[in-house]
């Protein structure tokens, strides 16, 4: 059955042929990104299992290596995204075995490398910046409307209906409750990194909203008052909301504030103001967070305390892990476990821990890099659109930095990250000369 998982590569493929890779990306591979889970796979014995975005990903790489090949640019940040998908065959090579580790090789190229590529070659070029925000914008809405059900009946419809056709696949991704009533993850798995994704809508329609992008009016809603921008921040808002999810929720607060920056006439002056200030709230917060964490989760007063805790016992029990995994790490799949914590949820230990000092580094090299483009970018723009885009595309890699500490980074929001941070590096960019279509390249 799990072979209807490449369908949509095929139907990619076709779309491809007939309009060509650009719209391909807007029109196959991203609504198959938002709207089906990744942990279904297609599995076939010898050979990597890949999820249906992944193998859409690899139709891609066909394309570009056969018509595109002559449009890749270098920038520094292909250094930092090549070195970070080597170092997942080296960690497993040594601590597993080479099949092992070429499995995970080809899982992170198909959700990582590629999505960056095609982020950074497919959109701003080919003028798609407006429908790719908005396509990204309605699917979030579709999926916000339909997790309604989840949250009042408590039952995630994609674990329930599809795990049955995909040999129990799937099983593992629990549903979670919160104040009486369910954390919605909707088709990704975990109601944070579903917190993240409807993070990044909201930022974004940020942009669609202060520049009018959208249409006035709904085409076919009666009520013709309703303005179309707010009503759909409206349901990404309820789409945070009902993922009750802290980590994004203080993400989505954080990045906003950085995309604050993008609205000041002076934006300069306001980076530096808003560092200043992040920098005193840190001082702040940091040492009520630690008091509030320095107990166990036998003392703790509540179950929120009991999961803050549990994080700061995650640094504590598994910083020695890191220190003996040295350059490399101990790979994603015999790592030691620790006081029986098999979840890691902070990314940064997770790959400290997996990927190890240089994964780590070079990981936090590859998103510092990405932000310091597109700050400098965004000031040196005259254009006040492109400018604000800039720094709401740093609040989003900012609103993530902040929530990953809480989470694993994984499912969607893993390849939406490279997504976002190929994106980054082709802000500005002109579009590329005339490209023959790839039906007559291959002719």
């Amino acid at each position: 059955m799990n072979v209807v998982l490449l369908i949509p590569a095929l139907f990619s493929a076709w779309w491809i042929y007939r309009y060509g890779a650009p719209s391909a990306l807007r029109n196959v591979y991203i609504p198959v990104l938002f709207l089906f889970p990744l942990y279904f796979q297609f599995v076939l014995k010898g050979l990597p299992p890949i999820d249906d975005a992944q193998a859409i990903m690899f139709i891609f790489a066909l394309v570009i290596l056969v018509q595109y090949r002559a449009e890749l640019y270098f920038s520094t940040t292909d250094i930092w995204v090549y070195i970070f998908v080597y170092c997942i065959i080296v960690s497993e090579t040594l601590h597993t075995d080479l099949k092992t580790g070429i499995y995970q090789l080809v899982a992170d190229v198909g959700s990582a490398l590629l999505p960056y590529i095609c982020g950074k070659l497919f959109i701003e070029q080919y003028g798609q910046r407006t429908a790719m925000v908005k396509r990204i914008c309605w699917l979030l809405v579709v999926v916000a409307v339909g997790s309604l059900y989840e949250y009042r009946m408590a039952r995630n419809p994609y674990h329930n209906y599809l795990a049955p056709f995909f040999n129990g696949q799937g099983t593992s991704w629990i549903l979670q409750m919160r104040w009486g009533r369910a954390r919605v993850a909707g088709p990704y798995g975990h109601a944070i990194i579903a917190g993240m994704m409807f993070m990044t809508g909201v930022l974004f329609n940020l942009w669609m909203l202060r520049f009018h992008k959208w249409e006035r009016t709904f085409k076919y809603f009666p009520f013709r008052w309703a303005p179309k921008g707010a009503i759909i921040m409206f349901w990404l808002l309820v789409g945070t909301f009902i993922t009750q999810s802290r980590g994004p929720w203080l993400g989505l607060a954080f990045g906003f504030a950085v995309s604050l920056v993008g609205f000041a006439r002076n934006t300069k002056r306001a980076f530096i103001r808003f560092v200043l200030l992040a920098g005193l709230v840190f001082s702040i917060a940091y040492p009520a967070f630690n008091d509030y964490t320095s107990g166990t989760t036998a003392t703790a007063q509540d179950i929120n305390q009991e999961n803050a805790v549990y994080r700061r016992q995650l640094i504590d029990n598994y910083t020695p892990v890191i220190q003996a995994g040295g350059l490399w790490g101990w790979g994603s799949t015999r790592f030691p476990i620790v006081n029986k914590q098999v979840s890691i949820d902070n990314e940064y230990l997770f790959l400290g821990v997996t990927r190890g000092y240089l994964g780590l580094s070079i990981f936090l090299l590859l998103i510092a890099d990405a932000i310091f483009t597109l700050v400098r970018t965004g000031i040196r723009f005259h254009n006040r659109e492109d400018r604000l885009f800039s720094f709401c595309m740093v609040g989003v890699l900012a609103g993530l930095l902040f929530a990953i500490g809480t989470v694993y980074l994984g499912n969607q929001m893993y390849e939406m990250l490279f997504f976002i941070l190929g994106w980054s590096q082709a802000i500005g960019k002109k579009r590329p000369t005339s490209i023959p279509s790839f039906r007559q390249v291959i002719a």
